[in-house]
């Protein structure tokens, strides 16, 4: 839609690229993994237990989608097992589980801390456990962008790496700005 010129995102990057949105991939974070994970209700112990309930995985072309499809069939099940519900991105996922309009959602690590911390969700399972470590994040810009500012956008790289720099040399302070956040 032309709103961002710089941005970050995970795997619909590629799809968008691939599909001729005027964007390049510039970077890849330097935090590989797959972060997703999956946060029920507290009274859940298995994904067996949520057959039939409704949960939220994401959208179509989301990174999360695929991964709740990844962790249940490793588990024998399917996705008509479930009443999916796209209940939106993160906040609007996180709202509908904390409201009771869903059971589960695929949501990221802090979000899942928020929820347990909060006492209305519970970690069931890491997406990690079951795709293993790969790059999921990437970093984009248009091209006119990148013909137009390519000074800004190696600022930007360059104070990205400073930044994740910082927070692997002051991990405490780093872990309390994500509890007070």
């Amino acid at each position: 839609a032309g709103e961002a010129e710089l941005g970050g995102m995970g795997s619909p990057i590629i799809v968008g690229a691939a599909a001729g949105v005027p964007i390049k991939i510039v970077a890849s974070p330097p935090a590989a993994g797959q972060h997703f994970i999956l946060v029920s209700r507290p009274q859940y112990k298995t994904l067996s237990d949520l057959k039939g309930k409704p949960v939220s995985p994401g959208g179509p072309g989301q990174g999360t989608i695929q991964a709740f499809n990844v962790i249940a069939k490793a588990k024998g099940l399917k996705p008509s097992d479930f009443q999916y519900v796209n209940a939106g991105s993160t906040g609007n996922a996180l709202a509908a589980l904390q409201a009771g309009k869903v059971e589960a959602i695929i949501t990221t690590e802090t979000t899942g801390v928020k929820a347990e911390k909060e006492g209305f969700g519970k970690v069931l399972e890491r997406a990690v456990d079951y795709f293993g470590h790969y790059q999921h994040t990437f970093i984009f810009a248009t091209q006119k962008f990148i013909t137009a500012k390519p000074e800004a956008i190696r600022g930007f790289l360059i104070a990205y790496r400073k930044t994740v720099e910082y927070i692997k040399a002051h991990p405490e302070e780093a872990l309390q700005f994500g509890i007070k956040e």
